[in-house]
């Protein structure tokens, strides 16, 4: 039984085995300059230190950094280190500007950082509720069972 995905990345960002094998240099090193260096966990790391103006001017950089500066771990951790109620909106950077945001999907995009993080929180889990119901069930007080 395959895991599938309910809908595809919202901002299209696709693993790094889809980058098409004719390419001669990375779509990154166009797109990020001397930050091409980065690892995808490095550049990460590196924007969580940003405050919401600085990451937000950032993403209008490239179309990496617009899709980088989306991520919503480093949304949600603004939203956390304000230490105000939150009134929660469809994502974490929806939450902190409080204004609604529609994803410009880009293409040529690839990032096995935040393609996972997408696909582990969007899969289809259906299949596990059916698996579990599968499973036989023994009564623990029941000694028979242990001969």
């Amino acid at each position: 039984m395959a895991i599938t995905s309910t809908s595809p990345h919202k901002y299209g960002v696709l693993p790094r085995g889809n980058i098409p094998p004719n390419t001669k240099t990375h779509p990154r090193q166009t797109s990020f300059g001397q930050l091409h260096a980065l690892t995808d966990t490095c550049l990460l790391a590196t924007l969580e230190f940003l405050d919401a103006v600085t990451l937000a001017s950032l993403l209008q950089c490239s179309r990496y950094l617009y899709v980088f500066g989306h991520f919503d771990d480093l949304w949600r951790d603004l939203v956390l280190r304000k230490k105000t109620p939150v009134e929660w909106k469809t994502c974490w950077k929806d939450t902190y500007t409080k204004v609604p945001h529609t994803p410009i999907r880009m293409t040529g995009v690839y990032s096995d950082d935040l393609f996972r993080g997408w696909l582990c929180r969007s899969y289809n889990t259906d299949f596990l509720e059916r698996a579990r119901d599968n499973l036989p069930r023994l009564d623990a007080r029941d000694d028979s069972s242990r001969e």
